[in-house]
């Protein structure tokens, strides 16, 4: 098994160690394991892709609006849940 790792975006390899700006001046960076989506707006907000041996770890931090898909809808049905709460889920 390899242990060389990249990311495809819009039919374009992002080979380990090596980071894209897209158009819209998002930011993806691909570590390791780890594919990382950095907002655009420079707030420090990203998301954090992990392949964990057989599924995917996704771990958004920071302020997310106007996110769609699975993942703004995640965020936006459990943005107000306690810690407490929110563990009951992993």
């Amino acid at each position: 098994m390899s242990s060389c790792h990249s990311a495809v975006i819009n039919g374009q390899v992002i080979k380990d160690g090596s980071s894209i700006k897209l158009n819209d001046g998002t930011k993806v960076v691909v570590k390791g394991t780890s594919t990382t989506i950095e907002s655009k707006d420079g707030d420090g907000s990203k998301i954090n892709i992990v392949n964990d041996g057989g599924y995917l770890n996704v771990n958004p931090t920071g302020k997310f609006t106007g996110l769609g898909g699975i993942l703004g809808t995640a965020i936006d049905q459990n943005k107000n849940l306690t810690e407490d709460e929110a563990e009951k889920f992993n």
